[in-house]
């Protein structure tokens, strides 16, 4: 028979070797269950400089925040401002897309209704 006790907590080996969880507390139990989500930062910049810079800025903002969020460990957080960010970047677009078409289509009414003829 052995007198042998178990190793006191923390003894063992370094974080990252044995399954997820081992080790001192904070040290591979915190893995999130998903992937990190596409901040659309790009898109969002896009949207800003083509489409409707107000709504653009707000994509913008929530689209630097997830890379931040997703560091600290607040993965619920960083999924919501993807999708916060995805959801204001397709607004921009839409409104920039519904600008765009009732400009041309005020500006064939007028050119339309000219009087002006030329000789």
């Amino acid at each position: 028979m052995s007198d042998a006790q178990p190793p006191p907590f923390g003894a063992g080996p370094p974080p990252g070797y044995g399954p997820p969880g081992y080790g001192p507390p904070g040290y591979g139990a915190n893995q999130p269950p998903f992937a990190k989500p596409d901040s659309g930062l790009g898109l969002a910049i896009a949207s800003t400089l083509l489409c409707c810079v107000p709504v653009g800025i707000a994509a913008i903002v929530f689209a630097s925040q997830v890379d931040s969020k997703w560091a600290s460990g607040d993965f619920n957080g960083a999924q919501e401002s993807a999708k916060k960010a995805k959801t204001f970047t397709y607004v921009g677009a839409g409104l920039g897309f519904v600008v765009l078409i009732a400009y041309v289509i005020l500006t064939i009414a007028v050119a339309g209704t000219s009087t002006t003829t030329y000789r």
